[in-house]
Order: structure tokens, then sequence, then C-alpha cells
């Protein structure tokens, strides 16, 4: 009886040719294994199929030639021909491995479509007609005919595929040219185009795939792969297609200088060469290629299969193009613990410390592991650079790494991988790099490339669909711009790709491939809103609404169409309470009777939401109470929806659910068919903000100027900063006392659980990375301000940096004030003038404001009309709302408009009862508004009805919004203009201030209105003023160059009490702990304890000086690389450096960092120390289980307490050894009890403020001081204050 022996490679190898030609084509081989080799009849034409099979396969692998593929070519020609009368199957399955040819693809996408299951004459004839072509082929090779690779071979090196194309022929093999290096070609290209001047035709002759860097051509029909696609052996070949009509040549630009494989790529033990070529299907000539201007190879995975998702690539490209690092060089990768993120990344970091490059920043292990559930929530992002140098392109593109973020409704539906966010910058000509700056038609081009092009890379089809401003630019005239600033988002969608399938296999979908369809960019605007049935909207506008779809929301509850109502707005002529129309809802549903007041709309952006939804979507979102307010979207419609108050109910078994969507609220007509058969995304209301429990607010500078104007005494402002600067640095300055205070403190001045979620805690080699974490990290492991140097440092650093914010930002926290929520009255009880609010928790004391004068304002705010002094009434009818404003829907016109032309879609109000602010100001007259025809502005005033006559007006339509939009918005400048001219005038009420700031109210929504105001009606504008063209930057903006003045309001507060406070506060701070040492008994007690036993033990004697040495190595390491601007700070390293200016061959500081950090790990003991004592033998034995392994083994523990002794007065130490110093510290007698929490756990840990209180003052009371007080925390006697007078009212939920 024979056994079954192990397969070698080359037996799998060819089983798995077999799969794939079953696979494709149905043909039946035999099954190995399951008969022996003496019953196998070779007489059948499927055993000689196999029998040459593996005659070319072997004669391929000895010769080095390509017999075996230029048969199984010939084969997939004829194949298609065989049947052309079959019938379409409906679960026909593409075919598995992508086609070599071309042509060969387009004939097997025409045959697969019809493709069924052969019948046993069908089977026979596709065998007999392979059986041809190979044994064609072995009688040619027999006759010493040769069948070439594509590309000469370089040994060791694999090949990733540009082009599946073979040459079908030896004339066309001679035909093509010498294969050039992509950088050879950048160059050339670039050269022409220097020479001609002219970036249009250089961009025409760029590929619509031009983002494309490396891997496989992504034809437009798709081909189905797997997420975890099969990393094989040396199936593709590298080609360079020939300079002929059908056959483009590739070309480059706007190629970029970082490469990315396309995810279906191959490593394998194949010598093949890798080219970054991504050929586009020429079918047409205006289809050219674009290659990346520089090599990246992969290497060989021998002995087996990888299979290799597309986040492990991602993360494999991403580091390889930052680190200019060959991909082939990440072979260790592919080959061990891919799923684990952190072997990963040690991997990935051994390989960049090889070639002497450090590791570009970490992916989050929450995004790594949301990856395997189908990128939920995962945002895959990037940036396009200009290029500095004229031959290296136009454009630098970079992957960043994964992470997490609010998912948006058409990522929900399609899928969060199908979906890129690419940071760009400004291409107006002043913003553009040198070689380009001259050229006219060099913005035109980009916004061509960028509109129409098709973007190849990691294995997808990307479009561009969505652009909008990034919301952290830069603004101002004075303002340093830089080349690559960004200024825009782009979002890009793929419309296929490799590891797409759109078909099942036996009428089971592959459970390896990912659950999408190829679909265009067209297709899923439509999906979001219909441009024909918007016809009527400006285009521009309509555009704006594709927000709606990629705005960051949470999705609650799905309505059914009977649950959504329709509704008129509030006008100001006919002011009622809010009730439900069922019969008007159906009109406004059918398009039936349109309103025709002209009226203005009291409630614009506001409707109503039934308490028993509102408690469904609070529960969706996991909170404990239910808000008075949402903000959300939901089909077409966006803005604020509040709780009914008056409990009505619509007809059906759950009628007590509904919501109402006003006219003002609906931004496009919804699809109609969601009225009988909706789509679950369309009608789900998603949530991205709702009302909380209100928190004290401030004074920016904005709200004082015009605080001013309006009356209010400069005293005012001084005492009010003063008292809160004073109040904020007494509490930092009690937070001394104890690390659990510091704790607190550092979360109450700086987001830490909220990064921790989002993003983890980044490290710095041993040490978290940002200021916050690490003086929690210290604090944590049992480390205090008055015994550790390093943690002095720090919130020497943390108390500057807060100071410098508080003047930066100059916002005075007032306790009588608060930002709110504002809604519209639904119930009509407010008299004009009147606002209502109520509070959840006290506030100040108190629950309510009522018969009170307070202030509402709206930001950005820049007219004295602005600020509005209002009544307080609270209303019984309305305690429902809490936790916002409630304005009156009564008077002329909604007092949300009069502030800074605000609406209740979701804005907020600045609200103040402060008497000392309130008390003098006296309101202001609302200006009479501008004509835009005033500035010399234009509108674009295309509709959509303008561009449906096109058959391609998708691509109109994204053509003229991105042309419009990727012109730079002057409104951060002429706000800058606005700031610069009241500080110099001393006033907000000039004329020209005045006709300026309304000038800013237009330019606020440019992009909807379609608003055309450019540099040159800007300064026209000045000149019809009599303005300069430019004004220098108030002092308090400019603190270095600016010559502070008495007159200014500003000034005086920052130059004089502001800075003040914070030399006081340092200056106290430093007194208080000048004699902090840096050298700490319990991190060294290990060490000294080894040193005693080194007395008696020579091997241990040998490991600890062997030790130190290599410890004095790391430590000169970091003083010749790192500076005083690298994690700077008092007692920091870089002080006996000298200041330098950190130049590009110089390492960063994070692989400064990570390099110290990994040389630690890495130190073993010695071979000889090892040899003299059994104890530094067992040292080095735990060591096999890994230097991070937790808890650290002894001879880390004792790496890191050597190092503290020898070096603790640097800080490198910490980078080197924090978290085994850390460990030591938390492990000393007297540091309590340290407990081990899991990161997920540990990550959503919040210090509770009112524990840290009652702790500090029991510690107050056992040392005899009295606090005073009756032990209970504030509100916590009555939570709710003192409603008595509200006696016998029954409150609603």
């Amino acid at each position: 009886m024979s056994s079954l022996n192990t397969p070698t490679r080359a037996e799998d190898e060819i089983r798995r040719i077999q799969l794939d030609l079953s696979a494709k084509w149905g043909l039946r081989f035999p099954q190995p294994g399951l008969r022996s080799p003496a019953k196998r009849r070779l007489d059948q034409p499927e055993e000689k199929a196999l029998d040459r099979l593996k005659f070319l396969y072997f004669h391929d692998l000895r010769c080095n030639q390509a017999a075996k593929d230029h048969a199984i070519d010939e084969f997939e020609k004829i194949a298609p021909k065989l049947h052309a009368g079959w019938v379409y199957k409906a679960e026909g399955d593409p075919d598995v491995l992508p086609s070599r040819t071309r042509s060969g693809a387009r004939r097997q996408d025409n045959f697969l479509a019809k493709k069924l299951e052969l019948n046993d004459e069908q089977a026979s004839d596709l065998m007999q007609a392979l059986l041809r072509s190979l044994t064609s082929v072995v009688e040619m090779v027999r006759k010493g005919a040769r069948f070439e690779k594509d590309l000469d071979i370089q040994k060791g090196k694999i090949g990733v595929s540009a082009d599946l194309t073979t040459p079908q022929n030896k004339e066309s093999k001679l035909a093509r040219k010498p294969s050039r290096t992509l950088s050879e070609k950048a160059s050339s290209k670039t050269s022409n185009q220097q020479k001609n001047g002219n970036i249009r035709d250089y961009m025409k002759q760029t590929s619509t795939e031009a983002l494309q860097p490396l891997g496989y051509p992504i034809s437009k029909d798709p081909q189905p792969s797997s997420d975890d696609f099969i990393v094989d052996d040396g199936l593709f070949n590298d080609v360079e297609m020939q300079d002929a009509p059908g056959n483009l040549a590739p070309e480059v630009l706007p190629n970029v200088t970082s490469n990315f494989p396309d995810t279906t790529m191959a490593f394998s033990e194949s010598n093949e060469s890798l080219e970054d070529v991504y050929q586009s299907a020429p079918d047409s000539p205006s289809k050219l290629t674009a290659s990346s201007t520089n090599r990246v190879e992969a290497a060989a995975c021998p002995q087996k299969n990888i299979v290799v998702g597309l986040r492990h690539l991602y993360e494999m490209c991403r580091v390889s193009t930052q680190t200019k690092i060959p991909l082939e060089a990440f072979e260790s990768a592919c080959t061990q613990g891919l799923d684990d993120y952190e072997m990963l990344w040690s991997t990935l970091g051994v390989t960049a410390k090889q070639h002497g490059s450090s590791l570009p920043e970490r992916t989050s292990l929450v995004a790594w592991k949301r990856c395997e559930q189908k990128f939920r929530e995962v945002a895959l992002t990037g940036s396009l650079k200009f290029v500095e140098q004229p031959d290296d392109g136009v454009f630098e593109f970079r992957l960043n790494p994964l992470k997490v973020e609010p998912s948006y409704r058409l990522a929900r539906k399609f899928g969060y991988d199908r979906f890129l966010v690419l940071s760009v910058p400004s291409i107006e000509a002043k913003h553009l790099p040198s070689h380009l700056r001259s050229d006219p038609n060099a913005r035109e081009s980009i916004v061509d490339w960028l509109v129409h092009s098709e973007h190849s890379f990691l294995g997808r089809r990307w479009r561009a669909f969505y652009l909008k401003p990034e919301s952290n630019r830069k603004a101002g005239p004075n303002s340093s711009i830089t080349l690559n600033d960004s200024k825009f988002r782009v979002y890009l969608f793929a419309e296929g790709g490799y590891d797409f399938s759109a078909s099942t296999k036996n009428g089971e979908k592959d459970p390896r491939t990912l659950d999408h369809s190829p679909m265009e960019r067209k297709q899923i605007i439509e999906w979001l809103m219909s441009l024909k049935i918007n016809r009527d909207q400006p285009a521009l506008k309509l555009y704006t609404r594709i927000g709606l779809g990629v705005s960051q929301t949470r999705p609650t509850l799905q309505f059914n169409p009977s649950q959504i109502t329709r509704s008129d707005d509030a006008r100001a002529d006919t002011p009622a309470v809010r009730r439900l129309q069922h019969e008007r809802s159906q009109e406004k549903k059918a398009l039936k009777k349109p309103v025709k007041s002209e009226s203005p709309v009291m409630n614009d952006g506001c409707a109503r939401i039934s308490i028993a939804a509102a408690k469904a979507v609070a529960e969706a979102l996991h909170l404990h109470y239910t808000p008075s307010i949402f903000q959300g979207r939901i089909a077409g419609a966006k803005g604020i929806w509040m709780i009914d108050s008056l409990g009505e109910c619509i007809g059906g078994p759950k009628g007590e659910i509904w919501i109402e969507i006003a006219d003002s609220q609906l931004k496009f007509e919804p699809d109609g068919k969601d009225n009988l058969y909706p789509d679950p995304e369309r009608v789900t209301f998603e949530v991205n903000a709702f009302s909380k429990p209100l928190t004290e607010a401030s004074l920016n500078f904005q709200l004082m100027t015009i605080l001013a104007a309006c009356k209010v005494p400069y005293k005012v402002f001084c005492d009010l900063l003063e008292a809160d600067l004073t109040a904020k640095v007494a509490d930092l300055e009690a937070a001394m006392e104890s690390g659990l205070a510091i704790r607190k403190w550092n979360q109450e001045v700086n987001s830490v659980t909220g990064e921790r979620l989002a993003h983890g805690v980044e490290m710095q080699g041993g040490t978290p990375s940002t200021l916050p974490e690490k003086i929690n990290w210290f604090v944590e492991h049992g480390f205090e301000p008055r015994s550790c140097c390093r943690l002095k440092d720090l919130l020497y650093k943390a108390i500057a940096g807060y100071c410098t914010r508080l003047e930066n930002r100059m916002n005075i926290g007032i306790a009588k004030s608060t930002y709110a929520f504002m809604i519209a009255d639904p119930l009509a009880v407010l008299e004009e003038d009147e606002v209502h609010i109520g509070f959840s928790t006290p506030f100040e004391h108190e629950m309510m404001l009522h018969d009170i004068d307070l202030l509402v304002a709206r930001l950005p705010a820049a007219l004295p009309s602005d600020i509005q002094k209002v009544r307080a009434a609270f209303k019984v009818e309305l305690k429902s709302y809490r936790d916002v404003i409630v304005f009156s829907s009564k008077g002329p016109c909604p007092l949300a408009e009069k502030l800074s032309g605000g609406d209740y879609d979701g804005d907020k109000a600045w609200i103040c009862w402060e008497p000392r602010v309130v008390d003098p100001f006296e309101n202001a007259p609302v200006a009479a508004p501008s004509k835009i025809d005033t500035y010399g502005i234009e509108k674009e005033t295309t509709i959509v009805t303008d561009l449906l006559a096109y058959e391609d007006y998708m691509d109109r339509f994204l053509r003229l919004a991105f042309e419009f939009n990727l012109q730079d918005s002057l409104l951060g400048m002429c706000t800058s203009y606005f700031e610069s001219l009241c500080y110099q005038r001393d006033s907000i009420c000039s004329p020209s201030a005045t006709r300026i700031a309304q000038l800013l109210g237009h330019l606020v929504d440019r992009a909807k209105a379609g608003i055309i105001f450019d540099d040159v009606k800007w300064l026209a504008f000045l000149r019809r003023e009599r303005l300069p063209k430019s004004l220098p930057r108030p002092a308090y903006k400019d603190k270095e160059k600016g010559v502070p003045k008495k007159t200014s309001l500003i000034d005086r507060l920052v130059f004089e009490t502001a800075k003040g406070v914070r030399e006081k506060a340092l200056g106290d701070f430093s007194r208080r702990f000048k004699n902090v040492g840096s050298y700490d008994t319990d991190l060294t007690i290990l060490y000294k304890t080894e040193l005693e036993e080194a007395k008696r033990d020579l091997g241990i004697k040998r490991a600890l000086a062997d030790l130190k040495a290599d410890l004095q190595t790391i430590k000169d390491f970091w003083m010749t690389h790192c500076m005083a601007s690298d994690d700077s700070g008092a007692g920091d390293e870089g002080g006996g450096l000298g200041i330098r200016t950190r130049r590009k061959s110089m390492l960063p500081f994070q692989a400064i960092a990570e390099r110290v950090r990994d040389d630690f790990l890495n130190l073993r003991p010695s071979a000889e120390a090892k040899g003299l004592s059994p104890i530094v033998a067992r040292w080095d034995r735990e060591c096999q289980y890994g230097s991070t392994s937790t808890p650290p083994n002894h001879w880390t523990l004792l790496k890191a307490s050597t190092i503290f002794y020898h070096h603790h007065e640097r800080n490198f130490i910490w980078y080197a050894a924090g978290v085994e110093l850390g460990i030591l510290k938390s492990q000393a007698q007297g540091s309590g009890t340290p407990r081990s929490v899991v990161g997920d756990i540990w990550e959503c840990y919040k210090v509770d403020g009112k524990a840290v209180d009652r702790k500090r003052r029991k510690a107050n009371e056992d040392q005899g001081i009295n606090v005073g007080g009756d032990g209970l925390d504030d509100g916590e006697a009555d939570e709710y204050g003192d409603w008595g007078w509200m006696n016998g009212v029954e409150w609603s939920d």
C-alpha cells in the first residue's frame, strides 16, 4: 500500500495551474491522490495535457523561459470561440486570475459572461483545444524554439507586473524599444515639458490612472480576487508596451514620487525585475499611462504561498515609500505574524534600521483591528504635495496611517475602504512651485487631471467626486503659507479593483472576496441625490449637498416612510403652535402646492422629533438621558430636531415614533422611491451632535472688541482676566501637591481620554510622545514632582504652554456664561426679544434663568449688532427644552439672523448673564444689508438643468464644481484685514469697517452662493474705500515685532495683565521646586543588588561591565544626533549641544528615540559572561522570550536600573528604558500596589474629579486643616436646586 508523500513545491505550482484553468474554463483535470500512478490512463486527453503541462513547467524552470505561458495564452485565444452560442449563466464567475493579454482579457470577459456548467462534450472540446496548444508548443521546444520572458531577469528579485501583456510573436518582441528606468522616463518627459513650457500638453499625456505607482493594470471590468489576496510565485511578467497605436507608451506626469504597489501584487521566488508601470487599457488614444519616478521592488517569500490583505500591504507600502527602502527588503514581514500588528511593525522596524532609516508614525491598534470588520470606521487618507524639483514630476503621493474616524453615509452604504481622502495644496499660481508658476495652463490642467482621470493604486481605480476646504487651513495676508500647506480635502471613490467581485461561484459568493461591486462615481452621487429631480437648483449649491454624504455622523434610528412627515416653515406673519399636518405632508411629498409666502422664515433649519423616537435615538447613541435636541441628517435634510413637547402622534400602530422635516431643512428633494421602498441608509437618522449639560464659556478677541464698542469698560475685562488666570494657576499650584491632583488637572486642560480612545497612546521610544501623556505616565507610575526632576521639567513646560495658550487665545473664562444650541420656539409662547433657557444640572447653583437681562451672540462676530441684549423668560410650556436656548418665533425677523446671519440648523449661541458685562452693554442698531454689486461680486449662475442637456452631465457637474471650489477663498485674508483695520483705527464702527464686515458675511456662503470675488475685485474695493492694500498685524498677533498700543484693549490685556500672571506663575513654580534632583533610589536598588553579587560572581561582573560600555554607546549616539529643539525644555538634552537648525539629512527625533529604544532592548549578555556564570546564562535564556515580554524579564529590568544609575542626569534614559523604569518605580516599596490593566480598558479610564476632591479634603482634615463645607460635592445636596415654585407641575421626558 502506497503512502501519501508531502507535495513538493513544483507539484504545488502545477496543481495551482490546474486549479486556475479549471476555475476559469471548467476544465476537468484528474484529481491528485485519488488514484495510483499505475492506474493512470495515459490515453485520456486530460492525462496527456497534464503530462505536457508538467514538461513545459520544468522546461521553463530549467531554461528560464515562458513556453508554458505561451501555450496557455494560445489556448485562451481560441477557447471563447468554441462555444460562442452558449447562453448567459447568472452565476457565471469571471476568471480567478487576470488574463495575460489585454485582447485575451476582453475575449475572456465576453466568454465568461455567457459561461454555464459544461456538459461532457463541451468539456472534452475545451480539453482537446488545450491539449493541441500544449502539444504544439512542446514540439516547438523540442525543435529548439525559445520563448523568452518579457523583461531581463535580475536574479533574486521578484516581479510585480505593471501589465499582463505578453508578446504574441517574435516581431512584436523585437519591435519593442529597450526598457528604460522610470526615473529616466520621468526625466525625459519632464525635460520635454520644460522645453515647451506647457503643462496642459504635459498633463494630457498623463494617464487617467495618474496616481498609479505600482502593480497590475486595473481594467474597467472587475476581476475577482480576495481582500486577503494570494501572493504567489512568478505568475506575472513586467512588460513595457511599445510606442505604437493601440499600445501607448508610458508617460509620467502628474506622477507621484512616492510609490504604492497594487493590492494584488505578487511576492514570489521568480527573478523578474519590478518596473513601476501601471498600464491603462488602450481603449482610446486619449488615455495614456503614468508611471512613478522611482522603482520599488518586492522580495521573495520562499517555500510557501503567503496571504496578504489590504491592510498589510497598505502598511508595507506606506513604510516603503516614506523610508525610500525597496519593498523587497520587507520580505520577512510577509512570512510571520501578519495579523499581529506588533510583530508586523517590529519586523518592518528591524528592516528600516538595517537600512539606516526609521519608521513613520504607527497605525493605531484600534484601526488595525477594525480592518478585520470590513474596515468599519477606518479612514484611508493620504496627501498630495508638490515636488520641488522639476525633474521629479508634479506631485508626491503619500498614505497616512490608518485611523478610526466617525463614519459617514456613503461609506456605510458602499464600504469604508472604498473611500480615500487626500489633502491637497493650493493650486493657485502664487502657491505653485517655481517650475509650474509661469505656465498659464497649470491650474486648469491639474483640475482636469483631478476630475477626469482615473487614479489607480492599491489595486483599485479611484475617481474624485467631492472637494471641500481643509478646516485647519491658514488664513491672513501675512500668514506664512508654504508650498505644500494643505488647503483642500479631495474625496476619492474606488470604482473597481481586483479585490471586487460582481458574481458568485457555483451559486455561492467566494468568501475571500470583498462585498464590493464595480460602480461609477456617478452612481453614488445619484444614489445620494438625483440631479434630475433637483434640476432647478443652482449647480454649485447642489454640489455642496454632497457634503451630507461625507459628513461624519453616527447612524441611529431607521424610520419608515410613514413616520417621516413634511411641514411648511413657520413664518413671521403667521406665528402659531407647530403641529403635525398629515394632508399637507402628503402634498409636499408629492411636490404639490408649493409655499408662496415671502415672509421671513422663523424656524430656519429647525423641526421636531417625537419623544419616543428621541428616546430610541438616545439609546442607539448609548446615552443615559434623552437630549432635548439632536443635530443630524436624514434623507436630503439637515438641521436641528427638538423633542416634541405636545406628545403628538401620527396614524398607524407605531404612531408615537415620527420625525418632521421642514422646508428649510430640506437641502435637496430625496428619491421618490423612498416613499414606497426606502433605502435603509437614506431614511436612517444620522446624528453628529446633541445637547449636553452646559459648561462655562469664555470671552475671545472678537467678543471683547464688540463689547468694548457697546460701552463695557476696560476695567471689567481686566478684572475678569486677572481673576480667571489667577484661579487657573492656583488650581495648578494646588495640583502640584500630589500625583493624583496633577492627573486631574492634566485631564481638565488636555483632551487626554478622547485622544486615547481615538488614537491610543503613541510612543516615542520608551515614553509617550505627547506632553500630556508623558505627565500622565510619570504620575501613574508613582513619580512626584518633588522628587523627580524629569516630571518637574515636564510640568514646567506644561505650565508655560498653558499660560501661553491663554494669552494667545485670550479666552477669559466667565462663570456666568455658556454656549448652547439655538432653537426656535415651537409653541409661540415667547414674545419678541425673549429667550428661554433651562439647565439639566445646576449651573452656578441655578436650574434656569428668569426675569434677567442677558447677552447672546454667535461666532464669528464682527458688527456691533452681532451681540444682542435680550430678556430671559422661563416658560413652563417649554420646560422640556434643557441645555438649549429657545428664541422667540415672533417679530419681523428671527433673532438668530441678527446674530451674524445665523439660523437654527446647528448654530450655537454665546450666552452671558454676568452683571458686570450685561448691565453697561447697549444694543447697537442692525446695519442695513449691503448689496453684492457694491463689492463688484459676481455669481456663477449655472443651474443643474443647463448640465442635464449633455450626456456627460455628471463629469461637467464635477468639473464646474472643482474648478470653482479649488479657487482660494479670500475670507481669511479679508478677516485679517478687518481686524487690522479696526486695530489701527481703534473702532469697529467706521463705515469702511462695517462694509468689510458685511463682505465677510457674503464670503462665508461663497461655495453655496457661487460668489466670485478674487484679488482683483478686492483691490478695486480697497481703492474705492481709499484704504491701503495691506496693514500691519496687531501687536497682540505679532508679539515679537509688534509694538503694543496703549489705546488697544487687547494689547493691554495681553502685554500687561496676562503676561504678569504668567511670569508670576512660572517664577513661583521654579522657586517651589528649585532643589529637585534627578536621582531616585527606587530605580537603582536592582543594579546595586547585582553589583554586590558581582563581587562573588565573575560572570555577573563581566556582564555589568559590558552593559555599562554598551549603554555608553547608546548615550554617545543620542548626544551626536539630538538637538536643543528636540523634546526641548529645562533639563532636556541639547542644552549643552548648542542650538542648531535641523537639516533634511538629519534623523528626525522620532527616529532617534526609536533607535535608542531598539538598541537598549537588543542588548544581551556576552558569550563570555554567560560562560562564566549560570545566572547570566539564565538571564540570556529568558531573553529568548523577547525583550518586550510582559512582565519584563530580570535582564531587561537590570538594564533599566543600570542605565538610570549611570546616566540619570540625561533624559535619553526615558526614551531608551522608560517602560521598564516605570515598572521599577511602581513596584518600589511605598508606591502602593501596582495593578495590570489591559489596554482597551485603561484607555477608557478617566479621573473622577469629585473623588479626587474628596480625597484631598480628607487628607487635609487628617492634618487638622478645616476646609469648610458639609462634606458634600457641589450640587450633591439638591441636584435639581429649588423648584418649590413649580410644585404640582408634571415634568415630561
